[in-house]
């Protein structure tokens, strides 16, 4: 079959479909937990409509709740927000479904039994569950020290929580280690943002004057269209209004790929090489923004001679990117010549051990052509973070500071501690988010938890993990919640009313951790009246601009920051020679007050674990395939390791770059990626709403036609996927639109989903090859084989 744009589209868009159509309470009447509330599947007229935020990605997306009785009935994009202009993607409309859901977990739970699959759960009361909880966190840090107890804190909790009173619960407790999703999503883009410019957010906001109002468009590593499908349809509307070019680089054509103008199929892991060839291609053509550079960019120089030392040309990339050295230089030419250019990147690039110099690579590219301080320009990576909304203060008095070092910014550096007790022991595990689908090496993960005392997991639904787990805590979605929403790429939180009251025995996340702390002797710090998401937030923002007072003067409830202090204006574009970064000095917050591609001190903190700033490497089990540059680790996570220079007082680990002769790994002839499976689609959680499960029920693995021919395979096929690691089942999908050496296969999915069960694709990841510096985990660039199951 030939691939066209529409063929794509059939297949491809299916989320499409209802992202325009509001989402009425008949949907929840599937799971036959009420009775139906309206006929036909027409809402009443509301008792009250209620302004909100939607909580699944890092749009943020403004809402209009409506309820009647005491029950949600209907949710609408908002039309006030003037980001959004009242889009929802499927996710946001069918919030409904989360909420009114018959697998929702309506009690705290016990195990009873071993661990794993064969264990069983009892109903137990709040008081039992907290009591014991604290008792046995008391006890593990009495035996093993404060150290001992890890916090995983999930993306999709209320910001209160996991921002806020986790953080506070860590201080008193006196443990280093409280880590949220970053590793295992864009942690690297931020990290390499703040080494280079200063701060980790990007340096436009979604608006059409800024990032709507490019005439040129570089996504590399981002899919924004199915990973953040209500701004990308924002902007896309907007840049074909003004024929702007949109050039799209994935190994596969994705749902934003599908859009472009063109799409180039790089391999696997070579992005860095692509930035590098570009920009050594821009300096030998003299089409950098020299004055620019004088005036704004520390390191020029030193980037120019390593280049040309390496003879990083786009004739080398070619060899090792599979895009041509033409359409290289081609691209390299029209980007530095484009005034209103952006590259955005995303998880595309920081699920790789090169993801730290990857980012760098672009952001140099965008500095030396002077694609930064005004609006609608630069390089950036979605889902940063590093827009604080200010926390509850702990007394110097009762704050326990952490004597041991912190063991590394991944938590799957926490797993051969568990195991092992080197280089000292974590014996307790709270979890918020589901390690046993989402982390990488999941029989290793599964042997860590049972060597555990306590281990505890906050939910909404259950999974596979609740058999591993000691306490299983009953989480309400938002809507009965309340509080703030995570931070959107474009640097906004949504404040979100509590809407109704918890269902069974849910409780928000907030008033678990109160009443936690409470049972651990803090209840001078953890107040009753924090239960109340406006009072707690009153309480964090007294010294940032995140009062309720003004999420509620805003007609979309959110507030975009930095807001250093309470009075402190909403800024658009960054680092402006007007504005830079609020809160931050200069144009460029670092130490010289500019773009820093090079310093003595940057070099020596890479140099400390191994690295250069520049050199080009690939991931490890594709260079050892194809005989190019790979790390080879000195340390491991059971080792001392040395104190990172770059991301804070953590252990880092060493390594060094290894030039292979050739090919040092046989048997294995094609590369896998992972991601997401659709814009339908969020991780985990999304699989547990019937409609949503619907739109995408299966793992599949995407593969081009030449390679099913070769192997016998068709559409709808099921197919063994076997990697280093281990080996998954998915079904084909059969697609023109991939390279012809690269699958594609899905995450999120699991045995223990209620409606269609898979082994998930994290059997065969790799917790122990991640970048040194970020310490993000490689999901994008693995390889495998494929045979029919």
């Amino acid at each position: 079959m030939k691939l066209t744009r529409r063929s794509f589209l059939k297949v491809a868009g299916v989320a499409a479909t209802v992202a325009g159509m509001p989402l009425t309470a008949k949907g929840a009447e599937n799971f036959k937990t009420h009775k139906p509330y309206t006929e036909g599947g027409i809402a009443p007229v509301p008792d009250r409509v209620v302004t909100s935020g939607c909580i699944w990605c890092q749009n943020g997306c403004s809402m209009k709740v409506h309820v009647q009785g005491g029950r949600i009935v209907n949710i609408y994009g908002n039309p006030d927000d003037p980001v959004t202009g009242g889009k929802l993607c499927p996710k946001g409309q069918n919030n409904v479904n989360v909420l009114y859901n018959k697998y929702r977990l309506k009690a705290p739970l016990k195990r009873i039994g071993e661990r794993g699959s064969s264990s069983s759960y009892k109903e137990i009361s709040w008081e039992q569950a907290l009591t014991e909880i604290a008792d046995k966190l008391k006890a593990v840090k009495e035996k093993y020290g404060p150290e001992s107890l890890a916090w995983w804190v999930a993306g999709r909790s209320e910001s209160q929580a996991r921002s806020g009173l986790s953080g506070t619960f860590q201080k008193l407790y006196g443990t280093p280690h409280r880590e949220g999703t970053g590793p295992f999503c864009n942690f690297a883009g931020g990290a390499a943002s703040n080494s280079i410019m200063g701060h980790n957010n990007p340096p436009w906001t979604y608006t059409r004057e800024d990032f709507g109002g490019a005439d040129f468009y570089m996504f590399v590593g981002s899919n924004m269209a199915a990973a953040k499908p209500v701004m990308f349809g924002v902007v896309n509307d907007e840049r074909i209004k003004r024929k702007a070019k949109l050039v799209v680089v994935d190994p596969r054509m994705s749902e934003a790929a599908s859009r472009a103008d063109v799409w180039l199929p790089i391999k696997p892991s070579t992005d860095m090489a692509l930035a590098l060839s570009m920009i050594y291609h821009i300096i030998e053509k003299n089409l950098q923004n020299q004055e620019f550079i004088d005036n704004k960019v520390l390191g020029f120089d030193k980037l120019k001679a390593f280049l040309i030392e390496k003879k990083y040309t786009p004739e080398w990339a070619e060899k090792i990117t599979g895009i041509s050295a033409k359409t290289i230089k081609e691209l390299a030419e029209e980007y530095a010549k484009t005034e209103k250019a952006i590259i955005m990147g995303n998880a595309g690039l920081s699920h790789h051990t090169n993801s730290m110099l990857t980012h760098r690579a672009f952001y140099m590219l965008a500095a030396i052509t002077g694609h930064f301080g005004k609006p609608s320009m630069g390089y950036g990576c979605g889902n940063n973070g590093g827009t604080s909304m200010g926390s509850i203060s702990v007394p110097k008095e009762k704050e326990v500071k952490p004597k041991k070092q912190r063991l590394g910014k991944s938590p799957v550096a926490w797993v051969e501690p568990m195991i092992t007790g080197k280089p000292y022991p974590i014996k307790a595990f709270m979890s918020m988010g589901n390690p046993f689908v989402m982390w990488p090496d999941q029989e290793r993960i599964r042997k860590a938890l049972d060597n555990l005392d306590v281990s505890v997991y906050f939910s909404v639904f259950p999974s596979v993990e609740t058999t591993y787990f000691d306490y299983v805590l009953p989480s309400s979605p938002w809507t009965e919640s309340g509080g703030v929403g995570p931070v959107s790429d474009e640097r906004r939180f949504a404040f979100n009313p509590q809407i109704i009251q918890p269902l069974h025995q849910a409780r928000p996340e907030r008033w678990t951790i109160i009443d936690l702390g409470k049972k651990m002797g803090w209840g001078d710090i953890f107040k009753d009246e924090y239960k109340d998401p406006v009072k707690l937030q009153k309480a964090m923002s007294k010294k940032t601009g995140f009062s309720p007072e003004r999420f509620f003067a805003k007609k979309e409830g959110a507030l975009r920051g930095p807001l250093p202090t309470p009075d402190a204006p909403e800024i658009g574009t960054l680092y402006t020679e007007k504005h830079g970064v609020p809160g931050k000095k200069g144009q460029f917050p670092r130490p010289s007050g500019k773009i820093e591609i090079w310093t003595e001190a940057l070099e020596k903190a890479f140099m400390a674990q191994g690295l250069n700033p520049f050199e080009f490497y690939a991931d490890p089990e594709i260079g050892m395939k194809d005989g190019l540059p790979y790390l080879e680790y000195i340390d491991d996570d059971a080792s001392e390791g040395v104190t990172s220079q770059l991301i804070g007082k953590m252990r880092a680990r060493r390594v060094k770059v290894k030039y292979p002769a050739g090919p040092e790994i046989t048997g294995f002839d094609m590369y896998l990626t992972t991601g997401r499976p659709s814009a339908s689609q969020f991780h985990a959680g999304t699989h547990w709403v019937w409609n949503l499960n619907e739109q995408m029920p299966d793992q599949y693995c995407m593969i081009h036609p030449d390679k099913a021919m070769e192997i016998g395979i068709s559409n709808g096929d099921k197919v063994k996927i076997e990697g280093i690691k281990g080996h998954v089942l998915a079904k084909a999908w059969v697609y023109e639109g991939i390279r012809k050496d690269t699958i594609f296969v899905p995450h999120g999915y699991s045995a223990e989903q209620p409606f269609t069960q898979w082994k998930s694709i994290n059997f065969i990841t790799n917790k122990d090859k991640r970048c040194p510096i970020s310490d993000q985990t490689n999901y994008k660039a693995l390889i495998c084989r494929v045979s029919k199951a």
